[in-house]
């Protein structure tokens, strides 16, 4: 059931609620990298929540600033730990 209200949650998510996010983070996305990163997190959201993030970095960060991958990671770490029990 959590994962119908993820999916659903994912499949509403534009690229302005990214941004908005990004900013709110103080993460500066270029238009290439928020393209970047909406687009994976539409097709890789299941893996980056419930298996090894990681690898789906790694796939980005060459596309990516260092800076940015570093907050994202530490987002994801930190939003992972913080619902880990709704996960």
């Amino acid at each position: 059931m959590k994962n119908l209200f993820l999916k659903k949650y994912i499949d509403e998510l534009t690229k302005d609620d990214i941004s908005s996010f990004a900013i709110i983070n103080n993460i500066t996305l270029t238009d290439n990298e928020l393209s970047i990163i909406y687009n994976t997190i539409k097709s890789y959201w299941y893996t980056i929540i419930f298996d090894d993030y990681k690898l789906i970095l790694n796939k980005i960060s060459n596309n990516i600033s260092d800076k940015n991958i570093k907050k994202i990671e530490e987002l994801i770490i930190f939003y992972k730990n913080k619902y880990k029990t709704y996960l």
